[in-house]
């Protein structure tokens, strides 16, 4: 009689959890470049709560002003180039420095642009994660970057 109990609590504890689960539904957020950015999970009852899909609850693509512009860096995970997108007003220190670095601190790239897209070949490094650094006169920004 007990285990019977126990069972039929089983049950009605998973046929609950399973309700909770397709009471929801999931929105996904793009940017202009049409890279998600942002999953948010839609309950029943219109409650939206943030869910991020990243590592460290961290976009997908960040947008952070570097030398007045707006940077995206996608994809992440990475496969074979990661892209570095600015835009927005040209400035007059329109100049960015670009680092790629492994977990040890080594420098593996370096680059100084002034372009509106930029791309690291990433083909020849093993998969694993990266920080990348971007720079402008003022400010430096960082990401962690997974290549698989």
């Amino acid at each position: 009689m007990k285990k019977m109990k126990t069972a039929f609590a089983f049950i009605a504890m998973t046929l609950m959890l399973i309700n909770l689960v397709s009471a929801q539904d999931v929105k996904l957020d793009y940017d202009e470049t049409g890279n998600r950015t942002q999953r948010y999970k839609v309950l029943k009852s219109s409650e939206v709560t943030f869910a991020d899909t990243a590592l460290i609850n961290q976009p997908i693509v960040e947008d952070v002003m570097i030398s007045g512009k707006k940077t995206n860096v996608f994809p992440n995970p990475v496969g074979n180039h990661l892209n570095i997108i600015f835009s927005g007003e040209q400035t007059e220190s329109g100049t960015v420095n670009v680092h790629l670095y492994d977990v040890k601190g080594n420098q593996l790239y370096s680059s100084t642009t002034t372009q509106n897209l930029h791309q690291i070949p990433m083909q020849d490094y093993p998969a694993g994660f990266y920080f990348l650094r971007i720079s402008d006169s003022d400010k430096t920004e960082q990401w962690k970057i997974i290549k698989k």
